[in-house]
């Protein structure tokens, strides 16, 4: 990433970021290279999450190994810093509807 950085070039993590450590490494690393971050915390009702991850479990074609029980012992720190947070409980065209009025405006502005 920081290679990347230095190099000019814009560079998406996408990780669940879920411990405080891994976002301040993160944010240090923008710091130093004098770029900006964003945070975008994407949400999502747990019982909309477990039915995908259990529909995915049933899926020889996905990456993930992620499983319902993964869910269940998660443990996420709480987002202390600024972020966007995004919904994906619903549909993906509403989660791209969110990410078009919420974050790209961010992003776009960040460039200029």
């Amino acid at each position: 990433m920081k290679q990347s950085v230095s190099n000019g070039e814009t560079v998406v993590i996408d990780a669940t970021m879920n411990l405080e450590k891994g976002r301040a490494e993160v944010e240090s690393i923008s710091n130093e290279t004098e770029c900006s971050t964003l945070f975008v915390h994407v949400t999502c009702r747990e019982k909309v999450a477990k039915s995908r991850l259990q529909k995915r479990s049933n899926n020889d074609d996905t990456v993930s190994d992620a499983t319902v029980s993964t869910y269940d012992e998660f443990y996420f720190e709480p987002l202390t810093r600024d972020n966007v947070t995004i919904d994906n409980s619903t549909t993906m065209e509403a989660l791209q509807a969110q990410l078009e009025a919420r974050v790209i405006p961010i992003i776009d502005g960040e460039r200029k």
